[in-house]
């Protein structure tokens, strides 16, 4: 599936680089509810994050809402291939998984989610010396939608948006460069969460400390 905006956009003086899509994906998977917290399923997530936290490389990890364990991978320092078969167990799960250098959900870790009918994706990492945990909850109506349906009405939009005023920001000295790549996704997904809200739709997305 093509992702056709830049997110995980870098700022640098020579232009636009790109990101890392290292997942691969499971279109066309839909229905179902999102999971309420403090389920069966929290103490098994807390547990495999706990463990994978400090990992040096990706670990992927789908919970049911029962609690049971459907898929357990690793992949390479920045991405994870997850198997056709491993995507098929996604559907009304949670996803979490370790990012080793710290950074919130990638565009693929998002297409990923959606794709399959994930209720729920999750990072951890440590950046700056923080063990941080980034959460995303995906309602019903989310996810009902297509990945492209999403990335073209609300990310790709809101992201184009937010470039042009991060460049700006950049060019009166608001802001350097080192700043607004360390918080370009995080911004991104705060946006697009209130954005889909105005619509009264859940994309809930959040940033905890450990």
């Amino acid at each position: 599936m093509e992702i056709r905006y830049p997110v995980g956009y870098r700022y640098k003086e020579g232009g636009p680089g790109s990101g890392n899509f290292g997942h691969a994906g499971r279109p066309g998977m839909r229905g179902g509810s999102a999971p309420k917290g403090g389920g069966a399923w929290s103490p098994v997530i807390e547990q495999k994050e706990q463990e994978i936290i400090n990992a040096p490389i990706e670990h992927g990890i789908v919970v049911a809402e029962d609690g049971t364990v459907l898929v357990e991978t690793s992949g390479r320092s920045n991405s994870i291939k997850f198997t056709w078969e491993e995507t098929s167990k996604m559907k009304g799960a949670i996803l979490t998984h370790n990012h080793p250098n710290g950074t919130t959900f990638s565009g693929a870790d998002v297409q990923l989610a959606l794709s399959n009918n994930v209720a729920a994706l999750r990072a951890v990492g440590v950046r700056d010396g923080r063990k941080l945990r980034y959460i995303l909850k995906l309602g019903p109506q989310v996810r009902e939608m297509s990945s492209n349906q999403v990335f073209k009405k609300y990310i790709g939009p809101i992201e184009e948006s937010l470039m042009t005023r991060t460049i700006e920001q950049i060019h009166t000295n608001q802001i350097t460069l080192k700043e607004a790549n360390r918080d370009h996704a995080h911004k991104l997904w705060t946006e697009v969460s209130q954005a889909m809200a105005v619509d009264g739709l859940v994309f809930d997305y959040s940033q905890r400390d450990w």
